[in-house]
């Protein structure tokens, strides 16, 4: 991910101690597009502010039609990405539509600032099929996706955080340990294991883990 530090010294007003914030956010982008089952992108300001330029992307393996979006090291007008521009302005973030000709579907649209200090220096986007997160399962992996994007200032472990395979088994479990999302991997595991239903069972690990993958 060295490209993301060079792409900030050479286009963007971004210190260098703020690049390796967001290289590190970089590393882990295939893994959050995986998990929140999206397209990810990470922008960050031009130096004179009119535009985006586009530091990494990453897809879901389950997205069958992709968005067209500017590639690696593109620029964006401002005004083609508005919830990006809100988002770092407000630091806040965003839900909205986007309206893509070359995919059928609407997607929705999430934008989550990386701040440094009070500060968003730049914005990650997840584009989803619209009315996906629906469903409480789907919710509940795009909120980790968030929580691990706000916990990403330090290096990632680039095993713990590699890009998810169809065969990998992903539960997540809440603040008490009870397991509030399985995905259809980990249902097998446990099934072949004898165990029925995962949904409210405690994980056994006594850290405080939001997440976890099983290989099958």
């Amino acid at each position: 991910m060295d490209d993301i530090r060079g792409l900030c010294r050479t286009h963007t007003k971004i210190s260098g101690r703020q690049a390796e914030l967001l290289k590190n956010i970089g590393e882990g982008l295939p893994f959050i597009a995986d998990l929140a089952q999206a397209q990810a992108s990470l922008y960050a300001p031009s130096r004179e502010g009119k535009r985006f330029l586009v530091l990494a992307q990453a897809r879901s393996h389950t997205m069958v039609q992709p968005l067209r979006l500017a590639a690696v090291g593109e620029f964006v007008p401002a005004e083609a990405e508005p919830l990006v521009g809100e988002t770092l302005s407000t630091g806040k973030p965003l839900v909205g539509m986007r309206v893509d000709s070359s995919v059928p579907d609407l997607l929705e649209m999430h934008t989550y600032g990386i701040h440094d200090g009070q500060e968003a220096i730049s914005v990650v986007s997840l584009e989803v099929p619209a009315g996906s997160l629906q469903d409480r399962g789907s919710r509940c992996l795009v909120d980790t996706a968030r929580m691990i994007l706000q916990n990403s200032r330090s290096a990632l472990d680039p095993e713990a955080y590699r890009a998810i395979s169809p065969r990998d088994g992903i539960l997540i479990a809440d603040a008490y340990e009870r397991i509030i999302y399985a995905n259809a991997a980990a249902q097998h595991i446990f099934r072949v294991l004898g165990v029925g239903s995962l949904l409210g069972v405690r994980l056994d690990a006594p850290e405080d883990r939001k997440s976890t993958r099983l290989n099958s």
